[in-house]
């Protein structure tokens, strides 16, 4: 029997990619977990892989007044959806139904006992800050978007290098030359910048992350900075080979050599719901294996 329902939660939103068996199994053991508690739920589907650029606005204006989104799918369909509905700032929970699962923490096997205890009021709430980018051409802002995980400007021939200089609140950090440099947040550390020899940042810090890929000079080293920072990324005119800008490692955009990059913390949080018991150094443990 259903136990006590927290009145907090009382408008679900559902988001996930119809793309397999098992995600339609999990959609409908949610469901039926929903109705079985009389909780109303709204559904957005991610139709393709190609939808992880950009959530669909008009879909994600359809949630926009949930109590509570619950994304079943791995890492990716969790970084579209906290994009497409950054501005609401509605609480986000996902399951795994992905490889890894670093964001997706709570599995498809665990998903009604889990939810049991969140619909409960067994849970905890953590806020984790997003980034804002800018690309600046003839000094006009062309386009902005924000990542959750991080904003890597890098090379786009696999043997050239590029040069850039990196600026931090007006002031010259580094002027270098690789493959590219990665500006992450604490949730990202242990995505893209992790590999690249980046440090591990507990999530819920107010830092930014600079971590370069592939540096010519050994003496470039990540970087951690305050999260008020303003970080501009400046392409060395003509010393530049083509480059590109992405975000969350979904959109990806072209840049020409007299281009400015320019990322900040975005004024929106991500709110992510996590049962009472989470523990991130578990998580640490079992997915990257510490200790073992």
């Amino acid at each position: 029997m259903p136990g006590t329902i927290s009145s907090r939660f009382k408008q679900i939103g559902i988001v996930y990619q119809n793309k397999n068996e098992e995600t339609v199994q999990s959609v409908k053991r949610l469901i039926q977990f929903l109705s079985a508690r009389n909780i109303s739920y709204r559904e957005s589907v991610i139709t393709s892989r190609a939808d992880f650029s950009d959530l669909d606005l008009k879909k994600a204006a359809v949630l926009k007044d949930c109590d509570l989104i619950i994304v079943l799918g791995g890492d990716g369909s969790m970084l579209a959806a906290v994009r497409a509905l950054a501005a609401f700032e509605i609480p986000l929970l996902c399951i795994n139904l992905g490889r890894l699962g670093f964001l997706a923490d709570i599995s498809s096997s665990e998903m009604e006992t889990v939810l049991e205890k969140i619909f409960a009021g067994e849970l905890r709430e953590e806020q984790r800050l997003m980034l804002n980018l800018e690309i600046i051409r003839n000094g006009k802002v062309i386009t902005t978007q924000i990542a959750f995980n991080e904003v890597v400007v890098l090379k786009s021939e696999v043997m050239r290098m590029i040069e850039f200089e990196t600026i931090v609140d007006g002031h010259s950090v580094s002027q270098q030359r690789g493959d590219g440099t990665i500006i992450s947040t604490p949730t990202g550390s242990t995505a893209y910048s992790l590999s690249s020899g980046g440090p591990i940042v507990y999530p819920s810090m107010e830092a930014i992350l600079l971590v370069p890929i592939s540096p010519h000079a050994m003496g470039i080293r990540p970087l951690v900075i305050p999260s008020s920072s303003c970080v501009e990324i400046k392409l060395i005119p003509g010393r530049v080979n083509e480059a590109r800008v992405s975000y969350d490692g979904q959109g990806i955009l072209t840049l020409l050599p007299d281009d400015l990059v320019r990322i900040t913390t975005s004024p929106h949080k991500v709110k992510l719901i996590q049962p009472a018991d989470y523990d991130y150094f578990e998580l640490l443990r079992a997915k990257l294996h510490w200790g073992k």
